[in-house]
């Protein structure tokens, strides 16, 4: 909102839109997905492939609160996590 003279107005605290912290979320369709979060780098803070993909896997739900609209994308993203889980299978069966 600009005042009279062009300057910007902060916005009211009731205008504010605060995110919410993990801790807010966990009982949502988003928990799954933050819990696994914490395993997906190792003790180095390498990004772990598995774990990674196994979170990527719970935003699927997530997806579907969105609709028939997003059935395509859904579709898209959970052939492309099942790919690359053959393609690691493939290179290191003992995975």
């Amino acid at each position: 909102m600009k005042t009279p003279r062009g300057t910007a107005v902060p916005p009211q605290p009731s205008q504010r839109v605060r995110a919410k912290s993990n801790l807010e979320m966990e009982g949502t369709v988003f928990g799954p997905a933050l819990e696994g979060m914490k395993h997906v780098k190792s003790e180095e803070g390498e990004m772990l492939t598995k774990p990674f993909l196994d979170v990527c896997k719970q935003i699927l739900p997530v997806i579907d609160k969105f609709g028939a609209a997003m059935a395509l994308v859904k579709t898209d993203v959970g052939g492309n996590i099942t790919i690359e889980l053959i393609s690691m299978l493939n290179v290191r069966p003992s995975f």
